[in-house]
């Protein structure tokens, strides 16, 4: 298996490092939007939820996005991203025409 994508559950984890030795694994883009999202308040879901969206397609702005969040009250969504932003777009590392198939476990989840 090259790729490993998984909500950020504990013992998925474990597991992942464990079975999947050398394989690349990433945050699927809906739970890691869904892990931000309950940590900040409701009343900038909104705003956060564009913002995430387009960080997700261009790799080049989490770190610009982190340090926008770093606020107090938002403190926790940074460290949320920041622990997740080096795997997020490992599905990019295969042909184009998957991307939207493999970047997150909602496919499976929906069948």
């Amino acid at each position: 298996m090259e790729l490993v994508v998984s909500d950020d559950h504990e013992d998925i984890q474990k597991a992942i490092e464990s079975s999947f030795t050398g394989s690349s694994c990433q945050m699927c883009h809906a739970h890691f939007m869904r892990v931000v999202l309950k940590k900040i308040p409701k009343k900038n879901h909104k705003d956060v939820t564009v913002k995430l969206k387009e960080i997700l397609g261009d790799h080049t702005k989490i770190s610009g996005f982190v340090v926008d969040m770093d606020t107090p009250q938002i403190k926790k969504a940074s460290e949320t991203i920041e622990r997740f932003k080096h795997g997020l777009n490992n599905y990019q590392a295969f042909p184009e025409e998957h991307w939207n198939r493999i970047r997150t476990t909602n496919i499976m989840e929906n069948d």
